[in-house]
């Protein structure tokens, strides 16, 4: 094999080009410890060690400390090393070595979905305080993260299974949100008993369930 092109890649790295495409990114350093150049040529043993001994231990690091931030797909993490230079036979090794642990599964995904909708139910951002004439914006707004969600299952490469599983909690989740929502307003409504002159001022009335319900069929 023989190395066509080496160009910068950040401040530190650089890209390795071979006849047959893009072939992986190294330290500038590394370059000179493989001997790697321009027009020279790279032994199959020789890739086949940088894979094994500098890239595979490199992007697994990296695989590991992205899970560390949030859980996290196989499809998702093998995606983010592709972008970050590395081999498509190494992101399948870091991906199989993942696997092979659990450490990314459609579990992973499902528990750190839940995890936020929860948060959301504790603590449900949304203004109950503004007297409105309709709920169709909250409709809409739940709706938007419904197909948010959608985009996320697909880009995560989330099996149908367990998509459907996850669009299925969206429709209870939408009536605890609501409950959280009508309990805040309960607290005005306990303002207002105590504070007459607020009256008019802020919400005291529930939220309206069938104007939410409808918009967010509409916008869905």
């Amino acid at each position: 094999m023989r190395v066509t092109k080496v160009t910068p890649f950040g401040k530190r790295k650089s890209k390795v080009f071979l006849a047959e495409g893009f072939a992986f990114v190294l330290y500038k350093e590394e370059l000179c410890q493989w001997g790697i150049a321009e027009e020279e040529e790279l032994g199959d043993e020789v890739f086949k060690r940088i894979c094994r001994e500098v890239l595979f231990p490199r992007a697994k690091e990296k695989a590991l400390s992205l899970l560390e931030v949030q859980a996290r797909t196989c499809c998702q993490i093998k995606e983010r090393l592709l972008r970050e230079g590395y081999p498509p036979a190494v992101t399948e090794q870091v991906a199989a070595f993942l696997t092979e642990y659990r450490l990314t599964d459609d579990l992973a995904f499902a528990a750190a979905y839940a995890k936020g909708l929860s948060e959301q139910i504790k603590k449900p951002q949304w203004d109950t305080y503004e007297i409105k004439n309709s709920d169709a914006d909250l409709g809409k707004y739940l709706a938007q993260q419904y197909q948010s969600l959608s985009d996320e299952m697909e880009q995560a490469g989330i099996s149908d299974q367990m998509s459907q599983v996850l669009k299925d909690s969206f429709e209870p989740f939408i009536d605890k949100f609501l409950d959280a929502l009508d309990t805040k307003i309960d607290h005005n409504r306990e303002r207002v008993a105590n504070k007459p002159w607020q009256a008019g001022l802020i919400r005291t009335e529930y939220i309206n369930r069938n104007e939410v319900y409808r918009a967010f069929a509409m916008f869905q």
